[in-house]
């Protein structure tokens, strides 16, 4: 069962990359009424090779300009604060996706967003920074979106990406402003790709140039440490997962009711 759910979100994959294409063929005719006569690899020293770069160049300012009205609140000082993991996942329920997690299941209840995030910070405080302990799931579209004030279990965590995708699919990204932050995608248990957003040239996975199209229009495509870095590495990250899932998360996340419980049921 699991390798058929696993062939068929890898489709599911493949569909939302043509979708992208799409988008960008959109995009291309609305910077430049002619794109359609372009040719797919011009010459960078002719006249259509220099028209390809520049629809190129602008499509990459238009989706920096994007990121930063749709992402920015996740970055900077927003409400999230400074360390947090959101997760994205396919083929499991609210419930299920934090048990698997290693939420105890006698700590599930319903709280708002303001609920789950002091629960966290006390958490926090009382193993002196350690470990938030308390996630928080709702339902968006075909989605469970997972939210980890103040953690970063599913993205960084050993074993946690691999047990929360087995006979699912799952992008996660957190942010970590005093160590790394990170993005990841799995599969059925299969790492597909994972990096950290400042650092995207080093990825790893089974397939870690899978979305390296939109990674680039993104400003995440990095050949090396010599490349620009992204202005916004998280907003990116979030829009890459957007790519992916077909989740673009606002604000309006936090004003949902979610299911929440903790790990840590002693504290």
């Amino acid at each position: 069962m699991g390798t058929s759910v696993g062939a068929g979100m890898v489709g599911a994959g493949m569909v939302g990359a043509g979708m992208v294409g799409a988008v960008v063929v959109v995009m291309m005719r609305a910077i430049l009424p002619h794109a359609t006569d372009i040719p797919a690899s011009g010459d960078s020293r002719t006249p259509d090779g220099d028209r390809c770069h520049d629809v190129r160049q602008q499509m990459k300012e238009v989706a920096m300009s994007d990121i930063d009205v749709k992402f920015g609140w996740l970055s900077g000082a927003g409400p999230l604060g400074s360390v947090f993991g959101v997760s994205f996942v396919r083929g499991l329920a609210p419930r299920e996706a934090l048990v698997r997690l290693g939420v105890d299941e006698s700590t599930i209840d319903e709280m708002t967003f303001e609920e789950l995030d002091e629960n966290a910070e006390e958490c926090l405080e009382s193993s002196d920074g350690i470990d938030a302990g308390w996630a928080g799931a709702v339902r968006m579209g075909d989605w469970t979106v997972l939210v980890e004030p103040g953690g970063w279990r599913v993205a960084a965590g050993t074993g946690v990406l691999e047990r929360l995708s087995q006979g699912a699919e799952v992008v996660a990204v957190s942010r970590h402003d005093y160590a790394s932050d990170d993005f990841a995608h799995a599969i059925d248990g299969r790492l597909i790709t994972q990096f950290e957003p400042l650092a995207s040239h080093l990825r790893s996975g089974d397939d870690p140039d899978r979305w390296i199209g939109a990674m680039r229009d993104l400003g995440l495509g990095l050949n090396g440490f010599d490349d620009p870095l992204p202005e916004d590495p998280i907003g990116a990250a979030f829009a890459l997962a957007g790519v992916i899932t077909g989740v673009d998360l606002s604000p309006a996340l936090l004003e949902m009711t979610f299911l929440a419980g903790t790990t840590n049921p002693d504290d």
